[in-house]
């Protein structure tokens, strides 16, 4: 028993030693916790005030929401009142939540009520049964008084006597208390040491997590950046194709009036001739009584640089051929 207590001792002040060394590396990490708690609260206390003032910029900003008559459910006296500022603007939806909403509290109400009864009840059990067990207390404490009174002779503290006696027993589970918390001390010690490895391990994950989700952040980034840039050379090259589309439409237009003009100076040319040709005695008849003359044909999109190079208001050599016959039998 004796070299058992030694080695019980000598393993006490191994645990000792262990205590202390983990007190002692606890205390700052402790301060270090209280440290960032306060830092953390202030950060807290920090964002709470931004958001409830950036709420309360929020609350004060003015909407203007139009409404219809039908939709306005604030009555006074019958009849709408003309200030409408103490009246509050709910969506139809919400409305119906809120109205589903108090019916749900009635339900829960009633629901409550009712437990209520039931506790109620219970507790007046509960205090009968307490009342009951006290008078079974008493009686049991009078049978015992007279045990030790005929036993002993006189009233005996029981917690007094069984302190006073030895028990090997309970020597016995004291010891075998104190070998089993030095074994799971032990124990948990391995376990911390286990639970250590397994968080550098979590760290170094999370550290290599880190770094994949920053590299995917940038090529995202970039990926944005190259689609903007993209989107812009595209819109530049339609921006250039529709100019290049409108300038040709534009060279079109003026080409096809150039030629109206030309025509129209041709076929008045025409008229002017045939008039003076219908004074002189000639057998032609006037424009509004005989067949139109013979125009020029249109030109072909491949002959535009000619017709652009042709003066405007001389008629052409076909026309001139065209209107010789007439002319002669005119004279």
């Amino acid at each position: 028993m004796r070299e058992r207590r030694l080695d019980l001792e000598e393993l006490l002040a191994e645990e000792r030693k262990s205590a202390e060394a983990l007190r002692k590396e606890r205390d700052p990490l402790m301060k270090k916790k209280k440290t960032v708690q306060i830092n953390r609260k202030a950060a807290e206390d920090n964002l709470e005030l931004v958001n409830r003032e950036k709420q309360q910029k929020m609350n004060e900003l003015d909407v203007v929401v139009p409404l219809r008559l039908n939709q306005i459910e604030f009555i006074t006296n019958d009849s709408v009142p003309s200030d409408l500022s103490p009246a509050l603007v709910l969506d139809q939806t919400e409305l119906s939540r809120l109205q589903e909403r108090i019916k749900q509290l009635h339900v829960e109400k009633s629901e409550q009520r009712d437990l209520y009864y039931k506790a109620r009840q219970q507790h007046v059990r509960l205090i009968h049964d307490r009342k009951d067990m006290d008078a079974n207390i008493q009686e049991l404490e009078q049978q015992c008084d007279q045990l030790m009174m005929m036993k002993y002779g006189r009233l005996v503290d029981l917690e007094v006597l069984q302190t006073l006696s030895g028990n090997r027993r309970l020597e016995e589970l004291k010891q075998e208390k104190l070998l089993r918390e030095a074994a799971y001390a032990k124990e948990i010690k391995q376990w911390d040491a286990k639970v250590e490895d397994a968080h550098e391990a979590l760290m170094e994950v999370t550290r290599c997590n880190t770094e994949r989700l920053l590299t995917m952040t940038n090529l995202l980034n970039q990926k944005k950046e190259l689609e903007c840039k993209l989107n812009a050379r595209q819109k530049k090259m339609g921006r250039q194709f529709l100019d290049y589309r409108r300038r040709l439409d534009q060279a079109e237009i003026r080409r096809l009036q150039e030629l109206v003009k030309t025509q129209s100076q041709q076929a008045e040319a025409l008229r002017k001739e045939i008039c003076l040709l219908s004074r002189k005695g000639g057998h032609v008849l006037p424009p509004g009584y005989g067949p139109p003359p013979r125009l020029a044909p249109l030109p072909t999109p491949t002959d535009c640089t000619h017709a652009g190079k042709r003066e405007p208001g001389r008629p052409s050599k076909q026309l001139k051929a065209q209107n010789s016959p007439s002319r002669q039998e005119a004279h």
